[in-house]
């Protein structure tokens, strides 16, 4: 019978037991191991060692002790491989083998355990601007300045500017880039992703809209959403329609819809059409227009942090108007323009 024993390579033993033998050396071990009864016993118990404290599954989530385990492993190899009537040398030999394969395989854990930490991690610290209840100014690392209107959030990477400038935005913000061919600025929405070098825009996106607005009052960027690609220049706008996953055609830049930032409006030669959309917008009102003639009446003026009842004067003198301010809202009476 132990001459049976000393037949196999106790290294092809090991090979088998952890799953690397081929087809030719596993045919051998399994013949070997039916050759009789007292092969099969040493193999069962090489066995029970082997999976109780020499082998690791990697896709196993545990608390491991590394220590415990090796200390286990080599207590049990003196102790049980030698119970059986195998030669010195050889019961050495394979111990080493075993502890060889069983350092391999902590090691490999050990290395599983570090990617998955890093997997789970954040790639960086991020650092956030945000502007709750009033507007807020400030600098990015690479210089470029940053307006945000209320409610809304801007977050970066800490090496923000060290291998690229991108920014993800919830809300709206004016950008003032600063101009870098090597590293594009960009700032990425749900919906939207603009690019740009150089240049003075916002974004406006919010997720209580259903659109998301981009215009630029200097340079150029680039837009891409839902598949599509826009090249905006200075003076030109456009929306995204969120709904319908559209973009629109540019139309002219408006310098009012950034109001919040600017705390002026201009107004060159508009018809009060236009003039009351804005006004509804930036000061949240509603207009009732009692005669449609009154909308064909064009303005031309500017106005710094003026109230809306103010501007409704204004109004009023120069088309021989009257306003009532009513309802968080003001009708507005009078036989209008041809």
């Amino acid at each position: 019978m132990e001459n049976d024993r000393t037949n196999i390579d106790d290294e092809l033993l090991a090979s088998y037991m952890a799953g690397e033998a081929n087809a030719d050396d596993t045919a051998v071990v399994e013949q070997w191991i039916g050759e009789s009864e007292a092969n099969r016993r040493y193999f069962e118990k090489l066995k029970v060692l082997w999976e109780n404290t020499g082998r690791v599954a990697p896709h196993q989530e545990a608390n491991v002790d590394v220590d415990l385990a090796w200390n286990k492993f080599k207590q049990r190899a003196d102790r049980e491989i030698t119970d059986e009537p195998v030669s010195k040398a050889k019961g050495r030999h394979l111990y080493f083998y075993l502890s060889r394969m069983a350092a391999v395989l902590v090691v490999g854990f050990v290395v599983y355990l570090v990617y998955q930490s890093l997997e789970k991690s954040p790639e960086a610290n991020q650092v956030e601007l945000m502007a709750k209840a009033v507007t807020k100014s400030d600098t990015l690392p690479d210089g470029s300045q940053v307006a945000l209107n209320v409610n809304s959030l801007v977050t970066f990477n800490e090496n923000f500017s060290e291998t690229e400038r991108s920014v993800s935005l919830q809300g709206e913000a004016f950008f003032d880039v600063v101009k870098d061919d090597k590293k594009p600025f960009v700032i990425k929405t749900k919906d939207v992703i603009v690019t740009v070098l150089g240049t003075s825009f916002y974004v406006e996106a919010y997720d209580s809209l259903n659109t998301v607005e981009v215009g630029v009052e200097e340079g150029v960027v680039q837009v891409e959403s839902y598949g599509e690609l826009v090249l905006l220049g200075a003076g030109e706008r456009i929306s995204i329609d969120k709904g319908k996953q559209k973009v629109s055609e540019p139309d002219k830049y408006n310098p009012n819809d950034i109001y919040w930032k600017s705390e002026t409006l201009i107004f060159k030669n508009e018809p009060l059409a236009g003039v009351f959309a804005t006004l509804e917008k930036v000061y949240n009102i509603k207009i009732n227009v009692e005669n449609p003639r009154i909308l064909n009446c064009r303005l031309t003026g500017k106005f710094y942090k003026e109230s809306p009842a103010h501007i409704f004067e204004i109004i009023e003198t120069n088309f021989e108007l009257t306003s009532v301010e009513q309802n968080a809202g003001f009708t507005i009476s009078g036989d209008g323009c041809e």
